[in-house]
């Protein structure tokens, strides 16, 4: 039986374990020493167990676990502070960051997506954007009127927007469909309010693996956020890559909604007065929705504020670019527009 001294000087420095072992973790993610290799293999093998076993535990509540951790992590925090115990707080920080790295963020340093696609640098040229931008053009004009409002419950889109991201990471990863567990789907009531002023469609809780959807999002906006959102929970860290798994999910979906709103949101990114008038007035009426919604919401030193935050957060997860990386979904799109029937129902 071990001396209570022994036990109390090994709790003592419990938080410095923890703090340094957190600083060692993120210095090796920014400078890259986390090889590619492993990360894929940990998306491939070890991140679907962690996602399956943590989705149950997000769907016990029906409100986000982020409405209820806010809330635990800063009195928790005040009462370590009033407690004059920083080092205490400095080690709760540790263990989640640690643990927000190991089950999900290693996904950051995962080999880009184009490696693992049939991606042609040398099809990404200004004549295959203006072909892209075309297509996209044609697709929304033609599909306006066979995207009807609410002809799935929102648990059905849930469920048809999982599996079609579902079939496309099995595509290009080789993940079985059935690896996964079922994700819960959520508003989180805490921080609508400010992501509806930020300007921000959702969120993937990496603590819980929960899709957060925000309730500003107008009905042909939902499935591509969600498939966004998905994408995430799925193992692709980077936003840009996630755009264009939902791009994917959508455009090669039976569902009319879900293909309409795949081309909207590859147009979202290929948006210019020019280019707008290749649309007929209903798609161009739902742009203007969209503007509307987010004018309307929009407080301008929320917004900056959160994109600042979530652009420092980017970078320092290898992701150079920072909120800049949302348009790569442009390049990987012409770079890959020759294959996408293998995404497809």
């Amino acid at each position: 039986m071990g001396s209570p001294r022994v036990k109390l000087k090994l709790a003592s420095r419990a938080p410095l374990v923890l703090v340094l072992s957190a600083i060692g973790v993120f210095l090796a993610a920014v400078l890259g020493g986390i090889p590619g290799s492993v990360a894929d293999a940990y998306a491939r093998n070890i991140f679907p167990r962690i996602s399956s076993g943590l989705a149950p535990i997000g769907g016990l509540i029906a409100v986000s676990w982020i409405d209820i951790l806010i809330p635990l992590l800063l009195l928790t925090g005040v009462f370590l502070i009033y407690l004059r115990r920083p080092m205490a707080l400095a080690g709760l920080l540790g263990a989640g960051y640690l643990f927000f790295f190991f089950s999900w963020g290693v996904n950051y340093q995962r080999s880009p997506l184009e490696t693992r696609l049939d991606y042609r640098v040398d099809a990404v040229t200004d004549a295959a954007v203006r072909a892209l931008v075309d297509e996209a053009a044609a697709s929304l004009n033609a599909m306006y009127a066979d995207r009807p409002a609410s002809t799935m419950s929102p648990a059905e889109l849930e469920r048809v927007a999982d599996q079609r991201v579902r079939q496309v990471v099995r595509a290009i990863d080789g993940v079985p469909v059935t690896a996964w567990g079922v994700p819960p789907v959520k508003r989180s009531r805490l921080l609508d309010p400010f992501f509806r002023a930020g300007s921000v469609d959702g969120m993937f809780n990496p603590f819980w693996h929960e899709a957060i959807v925000t309730s500003s999002v107008l009905w042909f906006e939902r499935p591509a956020t969600l498939m966004h959102e998905l994408a995430h929970l799925r193992g692709y860290a980077r936003e840009g890559e996630a755009n264009f798994i939902a791009l994917l999910a959508g455009i090669g979906a039976d569902h009319p909604e879900l293909r309409y709103s795949g081309w909207q949101l590859l147009w979202m990114y290929v948006a210019t007065p020019e280019n707008n008038r290749l649309l007929d007035a209903g798609p161009r009426r739902d742009l203007d929705a969209i503007r509307r919604r987010i004018q309307q919401a929009e407080v301008e030193w929320v917004n900056r504020t959160q994109r600042r935050t979530f652009d420092t957060f980017l970078r320092a997860n290898r992701v150079p670019e920072g909120v800049r990386s949302y348009a790569e979904i442009v390049r990987l799109a012409a770079g890959t527009r020759h294959a996408w029937d293998r995404f497809g129902d």
